[in-house]
This record gives C-alpha cells, structure tokens and sequence, in this order.
C-alpha cells in the first residue's frame, strides 16, 4: 500500500527512489510501475535469503514532506529478520510459484450478454499477463506490471478455469488426440519441477512423467 500520512490512511505511491547523499536521502522522482523487492520476494516465498541485500530503516519515522528524507538509518539484514522471526516456511525451494485466481461476477438481472462477458474476461486475463498495461483508478492514469513482472518473473497467475479434461489438451487445440499423446511422449520419464511440471504432463506432481500420467489423461481421449 506504499505509505500514508496518517495512522490508518490510504495508501498512497511512493514514486522516488532514494538516493544518499551525506547520510541524508534525496528523493528523486521516478514514476516508473513499480515492482516487489528482494525482501518482498522472499517472505511471498519467490527469492532465496542468500537473495536478499541489505534495507534501511528510517530513525526517524515522523518524515512526510520535502525533498529530503534525514538520516540516521536503521541497516537491516535478511539474518537479523531470519534471527527474529525465523526462516520463511515453506523456504523458496518448495514453496507455491503459481497461483490459480478467479472472477465471479455476481448479476442482479441474469446472466450477462455476451460482449458483457467480453469485457470482464478481457480484463481478468490480464492477470496473468507477461508485459506492461495501461490502468485507470479514478482520475489516474499510466501504466502497471501485472504479477508476473512485479515479482521479477519469480511468480505467476493463472486465471483459466480448466475442467479436469481440458488439463490434458497439451497443445491447446481443443481436442484430445494423438497430439497430446506425442506431447505427452516426448517427456516420458523427464524430471520435472514447478512451476511448469513439464509444461502440464507431470499431472500428479511426482517429479517425473509416467503412467500414472498418461493413464489420468487416457480416459478423456478423443474428449
């Protein structure tokens, strides 16, 4: 939520970097979209702590306006976090790297028309973008990165709402065939890791593609 200038204000965006200058910071105006941190990464579950540099902390904290922000500082670790609160669990070496999100829409006079749904289902998928979008919030206006460039590429969304036989339409054409079954193939017996668990054939997330894999698919051939 960036910062406030009142206990329990809005949220407001902090759009400077800052800079040292004689044990002050500068605030240097950068309105670029804005992504996590290193140490942001790292208690969602994304970064390792050997990825973790060093942060700072205001001494004083009753800072708001200017074009400087006073020192002296605070430095803080990721070993001073880890001795305080201990390590992140799960550690970034199994922890969830993809994320399944939906968007109900709840009619007050029925379903929907169909551009009416166009509209919503343009905008959702663009969650799980890969590059920089325009917004809008009121009178704002600019541009943002969705989830997967805001965690440097460490995290991602998906927003499709897959019945179990779509799982197994590998290439996405709308059918299960002899496509997928040579998809499917020329992974056999591949180690396989999240997020992609072998682009989706690794169905039961053993690290390995294998008949308990081709067999939950089978059933929904020719689907």
């Amino acid at each position: 939520m960036g910062w406030a200038t009142s206990r329990g204000g809005q949220g407001l965006n902090f759009s400077y970097d800052l800079v040292p200058d004689n044990g002050d910071f500068i605030k240097v105006p950068n309105y670029d979209p804005k992504v996590f941190t290193d140490l942001d990464l790292y208690l969602m579950g994304l970064l390792g702590p050997d990825e973790v540099g060093e942060h700072f902390v205001f001494d004083d904290q009753n800072q708001t306006t200017g074009s400087v922000l006073h020192g002296p500082v605070t430095i803080v670790t990721i070993d001073d976090i880890i001795s305080h609160v201990g390590p992140r669990v799960p550690d970034h070496t199994i922890s969830q790297k993809v994320f399944n999100i939906a968007t109900i829409i709840v009619s007050k006079d029925g379903l929907l028309s169909k551009d009416t749904m166009r509209f919503y289902d343009y905008f959702s998928a663009r969650a799980e973008g890969t590059e920089i979008v325009a917004y809008s919030s009121g009178f704002a206006k600019g541009q943002t990165k969705p989830f997967y460039l805001s965690t440097q590429g460490t995290g991602q969304l998906d927003v499709g709402i897959k019945g179990p036989e779509r799982l197994c339409d590998f290439v996405e054409d709308g059918n299960i065939d002899l496509k997928d079954i040579e998809f499917i193939a020329n992974r056999w017996l591949h180690s396989c890791a999240e997020p992609g668990w072998c682009d989706g054939t690794d169905a039961d997330h053993s690290e390995i593609v294998d008949l308990y894999d081709f067999t939950s698919c089978a059933k929904y051939y020719e689907f």
